[in-house]
């Protein structure tokens, strides 16, 4: 709610990147709150802008709560085998890094 009510970049009451602040670049996570705004007011070209990785992480966390919530209605444990595979944080850890890497770099649409 607060993130509809309350755009991020005209608000200072929401917490800064402590990476951001200590090192001037940005952390996989910079961008979140604006990115979530924008998401709120079905702006996606806008969170994409502020932090792609939110955007497309998204459609994969409503997969997951949707297995969850399944799992609770029938009593029983629903899974995803693609979220539970053994491989799956090596994978993501290393999507998440090279995003961190490649945001801070001039490579298009990174170079804002």
């Amino acid at each position: 709610m607060v993130y509809y009510l309350f755009n991020p970049s005209e608000h200072s009451f929401f917490p800064k990147c402590p990476f951001r602040v200590l090192t001037g670049f940005d952390c996989p996570g910079c961008g979140s709150q604006r990115a979530a705004h924008a998401l709120l007011h079905a702006d996606v070209v806008g969170a994409i802008g502020h932090n792609l990785l939110l955007v497309i992480s998204m459609p994969l966390l409503v997969v997951h709560w949707g297995y969850k919530i399944a799992s609770l209605i029938k009593k029983q444990k629903l899974q995803w085998p693609l979220l539970y595979h053994r491989a799956t944080p090596k994978v993501v850890f290393v999507i998440v890094v090279a995003f961190w890497i490649i945001r801070n770099t001039t490579i298009y649409p990174f170079n804002n």
